[in-house]
């Protein structure tokens, strides 16, 4: 063990370093450092830092310059877009993100949106909660009248999934049982997931798939990865489904396709502006389901990506690697 073995919480709220104070082990010393102080009182504090768990914010690379025991920075997100991972990597340190501590939770969430954009369900808990009941709806929705508002059924579509990493994963798992047929493509080389999933291309995918979802981290190979070009490759009658990031989407384009019918709907927990602007055109579409970039949260994905950062950082501490290094591209 390093003989200086101390761990930093990086965050505005001090209310973080008693959550994770509980789940720590008692050889191991905790403290808090303030977004909010200056970067004179941050350096201070981190003098002895070792491993610093980052609860949300972005890490000031001049601070990281400072830290000369600084060998982790640790995510309790999947993302770590807004790391500069590169200068860090220039510096000796790492970057780890929660080594999938939420993936169950946006995957429950990516197949929520299916759902809920399949079935209409925010118009009717809006007219529930209007006391309309059925009034307004039941004939929009009815497939015996003649308007482009319709309900499906999630069975028997064929889900194409852009990232089988963690997240991308459990989706395709907790699928297997809603006779759905899976496809994937991804970049990056899969291990064998003991799934009844086929790889494809991306256009096959966009070709071929009934709902498109996305689990990629936003990087340089990421941003504007669906544009207005991929999305008339989709079918007319298929979703996009976006839990990972809002910039992977280029928002202008999807509005456009969105507009013109070019695909039947959107699910969608990321923006590219958030919080959502007043004036966003996603706001008055009835094909539309958007949720306050929440997918992640659960209790038990909190506690989860908590342990794996103190885990990891106990890693450090020891003089082991860490687990779950995001790579700069």
């Amino acid at each position: 063990m390093n003989d200086i073995n101390l761990i930093g919480v990086y965050s505005p709220d001090s209310s973080q370093l008693e959550l994770v104070t509980g789940l720590i082990e008692d050889d191991i010393g905790i403290i808090w450092i303030d977004t909010n102080a200056s970067l004179e009182v941050q350096i201070d504090l981190m003098s002895d830092v070792v491993a610093v768990i980052v609860i949300p914010s972005v890490f000031p690379v001049e601070l990281a310059r400072q830290c000369k025991n600084l060998k982790l920075v640790q995510t309790i997100s999947a993302g770590t877009d807004w790391i500069d991972k590169g200068a860090l990597q220039d510096l000796g340190i790492v970057v780890s993100n929660n080594g999938g501590g939420n993936a169950v939770a946006v995957a429950e969430h990516a197949i929520s949106l299916m759902v809920s954009v399949y079935r209409k369900l925010d118009i009717q808990f809006d007219s529930v909660k209007k006391l309309l009941w059925q009034k307004n709806i039941r004939k929009s929705i009815s497939p015996n009248f003649n308007n482009d508002v319709k309900t499906l059924e999630l069975a028997g579509k064929t889900v194409g999934i852009i990232g089988l990493g963690r997240i991308g994963r459990n989706v395709a798992k907790r699928l297997s049982g809603w006779d759905c047929d899976i496809i994937y493509h991804d970049i990056n080389k899969v291990q064998d997931v003991g799934l009844n999933i086929t790889k494809c291309s991306k256009v096959e995918l966009l070709e071929h798939a009934d709902i498109v979802t996305l689990h990629v981290p936003l990087d340089n190979t990421s941003k504007n990865l669906i544009n207005y070009e991929e999305l008339l490759k989709m079918k007319q009658n298929s979703i996009l489904i976006n839990t990972s990031r809002g910039e992977v989407v280029n928002q202008l384009d999807l509005i456009r396709a969105l507009n013109e019918g070019r695909i039947f709907g959107a699910g969608l927990d990321v923006l590219e502006d958030e919080p959502i602007l007043e004036n966003n055109s996603l706001l008055s579409m009835d094909n539309v389901v958007i949720t306050p970039h929440l997918a992640g949260f659960s209790e038990e994905a909190l506690l989860k990506s908590r342990m794996f950062a103190l885990s990891n950082a106990r890693l450090i501490l020891d003089g082991l690697e860490p687990e779950s290094i995001v790579i700069p591209t």
